[in-house]
């Protein structure tokens, strides 16, 4: 009776363990591009400060990070990016970055187009 007892207790946990839950099995949420990656741009004191949150368990890949201005003219600009996290061989980021920019630079980039 005691195998019996231990192989159906098993069971059970086996089943919660692999179904998590009884009838609490849920499908991962998938966040729309709002929530996944939220930017803000301010001017301060001739700088652009720039900041980014990226939702929970989401990163960006350091080589995808850039700046790119799209009016009045559209333009790519280069940006000292922070350092990143080694994640399976890549360079990426979590959580929220946080850079500057001279907003000069951005200014006299667009003048040259």
């Amino acid at each position: 009776m005691g195998n019996l007892m231990r192989g159906i207790t098993l069971y059970i946990f086996s089943f919660i363990l692999l179904f998590g839950g009884f009838g609490s099995v849920s499908k991962p949420k998938f966040l729309q591009p709002s929530e996944a990656f939220k930017v803000e741009v301010n001017k301060s004191n001739g700088f652009l400060d720039i900041n980014i949150s990226l939702g929970e368990k989401i990163h960006i890949y350091s080589k995808d990070l850039y700046v790119k201005v799209i009016e009045p003219k559209e333009f790519e600009v280069e940006i000292n990016k922070p350092k990143a996290t080694k994640y399976e061989g890549d360079e990426v980021y979590y959580g929220k970055l946080r850079f500057s920019y001279p907003s000069w630079t951005i200014e006299s980039g667009y003048q040259a187009i």
